[in-house]
């Protein structure tokens, strides 16, 4: 159990932890990312790995339901921070040396005005027949690139935010219920 002091990023960040380290061994986990846009013929999906898969997706998949797909190699990093308030969780992404791969898809779908689809997926190497986690429902909400790295940020679709309202306990008591 978590001591009550932390944080619900802190929180995560030791249960992710405690569960890599209860893996078996030889057993990895298989984090990918798959972008969906419509200026895209195809997905761009990729694997955190040196090594390109070839993964079935789950039968609820947004495009190539219970298929089997190539990811591609890439290097990136992912962090889920603490939920806040006022704003819908957010997913921070970077890839380190400029990933080619990350930067076209950012660059040609992010130049319109059409959303930027994203879903997150973590196989077991052991079981390449279904991902073991799926977050679907997110969008790119901004990126921005270097010659070092590619970095965006991934959020689920804040309704409020797009009629201008943000709703608090503050502002409306009722919605905390009693």
């Amino acid at each position: 159990m978590s001591p009550a002091y932390l944080t619900d990023a802190e929180r995560a960040s030791q249960a992710l932890r405690e569960h890599e380290a209860s893996l078996p061994a030889g057993q990895v986990e298989l984090a990918t990312l798959e972008f969906r846009h419509p200026s895209l013929t195809q997905p761009v999906r990729v694997v955190h790995d040196r090594a390109d898969h070839e993964l079935t997706l789950e039968a609820s998949a947004a495009a190539n339901p219970g298929e089997s797909v190539t990811f591609q190699k890439s290097a990136f990093d992912m962090s889920f921070p603490a939920q806040q308030e006022d704003r819908s969780p957010e997913v921070q992404l970077e890839a380190m040396n400029a990933n080619a791969i990350l930067e076209r898809v950012l660059d040609d779908t992010l130049a319109t005005d059409a959303p930027v689809d994203l879903t997150v997926r973590v196989w077991l190497s052991t079981d390449t027949s279904a991902p073991a986690a799926v977050v679907e429902g997110l969008q790119i909400r901004a990126s921005d690139a270097d010659d070092r790295s590619v970095k965006a940020v991934a959020g689920t679709y804040v309704w409020e935010k797009a009629a201008g309202l943000v709703y608090t306990r503050q502002s409306h008591p009722l919605l905390g219920g009693r």
